[in-house]
């Protein structure tokens, strides 16, 4: 595995040593002095940890160019992947989703009339700005 390099110095860093910053690597001192230049240029100014992304974030196994599964913007070795894809989800959590849905159901057919009054005052303020206020009255 190739070790990162500080793209303002070029000194090889470790990865606990090296520092993210608008997808360029930089060691800890030149991350400052870039992150205070992008502040002033008005751009995202926000160094975060090197994260080695040959190495699954899961199991820390080696990937390689490739190899592995990108899961969302996550790239994953392939038993993460599959493991990852295929979550079971617990039963109380589905059936909760179809509880929640059941009530969706029963407080938007309830709430029906609500939503006929706010479509007609809505209608009724279009047509009193119109101008056309024997049409705005209710009938």
């Amino acid at each position: 595995m190739p070790s990162p390099t500080c793209s303002e110095c070029a000194r090889q860093l470790s990865p606990t040593e090296a520092f993210e910053l608008n997808e360029k690597i930089y060691c800890g001192p030149c991350a400052e002095k870039a992150a205070q230049l992008a502040k002033t240029a008005g751009q995202p100014s926000a160094v975060i940890r090197y994260r080695d992304k040959s190495l699954c974030p899961r199991c820390n196994t080696y990937i390689g160019q490739g190899g592995g599964l990108a899961v969302g913007p996550v790239r994953l070795c392939l038993p993460c992947s599959e493991l990852v894809q295929n979550w079971p989800y617990p039963q109380w959590l589905k059936l909760s989703l179809v509880a929640l849905l059941l009530l969706l159901v029963f407080a938007l057919a309830h709430g029906r009339k609500y939503f006929e009054a706010g479509k007609n005052l809505y209608r009724g303020e279009q047509l009193v700005e119109k101008g056309q206020y024997a049409q705005a009255l209710p009938f």
